[in-house]
Parts: structure tokens; C-alpha cells; sequence
């Protein structure tokens, strides 16, 4: 089976690769092979195109490849039949991670394909997060990483660090004595202190006004 051990960071549909894939996508139909072909693209996988299940099991045999996407109904050979195939030949080749493409989501016919040896079944329309998520899981690890997983949280009102640096540095300073403007440091953080409380009452005056106009003009 195909082996890259070189990690990408190609990131595209709001996804970061941490490894590029070699992919077989069985598909006969033309649109559906654009599709799934640039979603792979974009994400820097490299995709390569079978249009049936006998062509797919001919590819696989000179290929190495690390996943197979398998559409169901094909001509010549379906998709369950040529899994089939596939799970017949000898050592890894028989091993490679098979997911179905197929718009029938019923049970029964689900069932159908996990018997015929696919892994797992992904329903067309595809949903982009389902199929990622699927790959993911039939090839046993996290590939796909969501860009939304990796933002950090925004601190609202945060403080500068070069100010909460000064503020700490200047604390320390005066606690150790140290510096000849010591005293009129501490004296201007005092000052501050004042200040935000004068700022306070002013606040808590004002709605107090605002909350009682009668009580406000009878002061005055």
C-alpha cells in the first residue's frame, strides 16, 4: 500500500492536511468525477480516475494507492462486485480501505456493501465534513484538521502584555525599593487607583440621576 511519510500542510474547503493521500476514485459519471476530483485536489490529495469496477481492480494491481472511493452501480463491473475482487488478492493489496459512493442510503443496501468487504458508505449528495470525516476514520487516523479547530479564541478587552509588563515590573520596584523614582511611581499608581474609583461613583451617580429624574432635580 502507498506510504507518505511527508506531512502537508495544504489546507483548502476550510481543512489542513497533515498527510497527502494517493487516491483511487471508481466513478462513470463525468460530473461526479469533477467534483470529488476537485475536492480532493484542493485539499492536495492526488486523485486518479477509473470509470469502472474491472478498470478499478487493473489499477489497483499496478498502483499504490491508499484508499479506493467506489461508486456502486457501474457498467462491466459494479463497485460491489469489484470489491470483491479486491479483497481476493494476495497480502496488502487485499487490505486497502474501501468507502461506497452511492446515493441509495437504505439499510439493506448498506448492508449489501459492508458484506461485500467496503469499510464504509458515504451517500450522495456527499457532505464535505461526513467524507473527510469517514476517510479519516476507515484509514485509522486524523488527516483532516478543521482550520475552525485550530483558531485561538479572542480575549475580549485584553490588556496589553507590554502594559500588564510595566504595571508588573513598576509593582516590583517599589515592593524592593529599588530605582530613584520608586516613590513617585507608586505614587502615580495610587493617583490611578483614585482616579478609577472617582471614575466609579461618577458612573454609579449618574444612573442613580438617570433612574430617578424627581429625586435628581430636588438635590439640585
Amino acid at each position: 500500500m502507498h506510504d507518505n511519510n511527508k506531512v502537508s500542510h495544504s489546507q483548502g474547503l476550510g481543512f489542513k492536511v497533515l498527510r497527502t493521500l494517493s487516491i483511487l476514485l471508481v466513478e462513470d459519471n463525468s460530473i461526479n468525477q469533477q467534483i470529488i476530483t476537485s475536492m480532493m485536489d484542493s485539499l492536495g490529495h492526488k486523485t486518479d480516475v477509473a470509470e469502472n469496477g474491472a478498470e478499478a481492480t487493473e489499477k489497483h494491481m499496478e498502483h499504490d494507492y491508499d484508499l479506493i472511493l467506489m461508486d456502486v452501480r457501474m457498467p462491466l463491473m459494479s463497485g460491489p462486485e469489484a470489491t470483491q475482487v479486491i479483497r481476493q488478492m494476495k497480502g496488502e493489496k487485499a487490505l486497502i480501505p474501501i468507502i461506497a459512493l452511492t446515493a441509495d442510503a437504505m439499510e439493506e443496501s448498506k448492508k449489501g456493501y459492508y458484506e461485500a468487504g467496503m469499510n464504509d458508505v458515504v451517500t450522495k449528495p456527499i457532505d464535505r465534513d461526513v467524507f473527510l470525516f469517514t476517510i479519516d476514520k476507515v484509514l485509522g487516523e486524523k488527516i483532516h484538521i478543521s482550520l475552525a479547530e485550530t483558531e485561538e479564541p479572542v480575549l475580549l478587552h485584553k490588556k496589553p502584555e507590554t502594559e500588564i509588563t510595566d504595571v508588573i515590573d513598576g509593582e516590583n520596584r517599589i515592593r524592593k525599593g529599588e530605582g530613584h523614582n520608586a516613590e513617585q511611581y507608586g505614587q502615580g499608581v495610587l493617583d490611578d487607583l483614585e482616579n478609577l474609583l472617582l471614575e466609579i461613583d461618577q458612573i454609579e451617580e449618574t444612573e442613580v440621576n438617570s433612574s430617578s429624574n424627581k429625586v435628581a432635580r430636588l438635590r439640585r
